[in-house]
């Protein structure tokens, strides 16, 4: 019994002991790439890094952690560089993202917009007929907020609106000058 004991104490001692010497390994390979790569270089590895884990640009660097901890280019920098290159990331990244998103909510819009017009609305047309008819329509759920959809919904009826009468106007005025030249 104690002479199986003592193998497994000496597989651990010798586990540990590899274990520390891949760390050191890893931790001298860093070490030799950050004399000899640039600053800039390194930076950039870094950050590809951070992009390929997906690390979220609203998060904080320690509920990223374990998601870089264990790739190599993690040691690229020191542990001062790795949280300035890290919060400029999410900075970075965050801006990107809510710009992407207001992108995408301009599109969603563009195509909710077609939508109305393809649906050829009568001014009398309300947002339940609507909605009923175009529900499942995916220009229609892309608009997430029900409010957002009914707002532009109401916007385009008070345009139509306003086109139907403008229309009704021209056509009025040309009534008009076609009986003053007829009638004089």
């Amino acid at each position: 019994l104690d002479n199986k004991s003592d193998k497994h104490a000496e597989r651990d001692d010798k586990d540990k002991k590899n274990g520390e010497n891949n760390k050191n390994e890893a931790g001298s390979l860093a070490e030799k790439q950050r004399e000899t790569l640039p600053i800039a270089e390194r930076i950039e590895m870094f950050k590809a890094m951070l992009l390929e884990k997906e690390v979220s640009a609203f998060s904080t660097w320690e509920k990223e952690l374990h998601k870089i901890v264990f790739d190599q280019r993690y040691l690229l920098l020191t542990s001062k560089e790795r949280k300035q290159v890290f919060e400029q990331f999410i900075k970075e990244r965050a801006e990107e993202e809510r710009k992407e998103k207001r992108q995408r909510q301009k599109l969603y819009r563009e195509q909710y917009r077609q939508l109305l017009e393809q649906a050829n609305l009568s001014t009398r047309a309300t947002y339940l007929e609507f909605s009923h008819k175009y529900g499942k329509d995916s220009r229609f759920k892309n608009i997430e907020k029900s409010r957002d959809r009914e707002s532009l919904f109401s916007e385009f009826l008070v345009e139509l609106k306003r086109k139907e009468r403008d229309e009704k106007e021209k056509q009025r005025e040309k009534v008009v000058v076609f009986l003053k030249k007829n009638i004089v």
